[in-house]
């Protein structure tokens, strides 16, 4: 091995933080496919949620 090889070697981290980073590549790619699968059911509910409200304060005005 050359000097600028042993010092590219020393310089690398250790497994277990290399480990970590390919977790936290995993983890950020998981976390990012669920938000993208559950998005438009979110954006549903809300506009569900919504329209029940509306139909009930139609409903109490319809009472009066």
């Amino acid at each position: 091995m050359s000097v600028k090889e042993l010092e590219r070697y020393s310089n690398m981290p250790d497994l277990q933080t290399a480990q970590a980073g390919v977790v936290a590549v995993m983890n950020s790619a998981a976390v990012q496919l669920t938000q993208n699968l559950t998005h438009h059911q979110q954006t549903l509910l809300r506009h569900l949620r919504k329209h029940i409200e509306m139909q009930q304060e139609s409903s109490s005005e319809d009472e009066k």
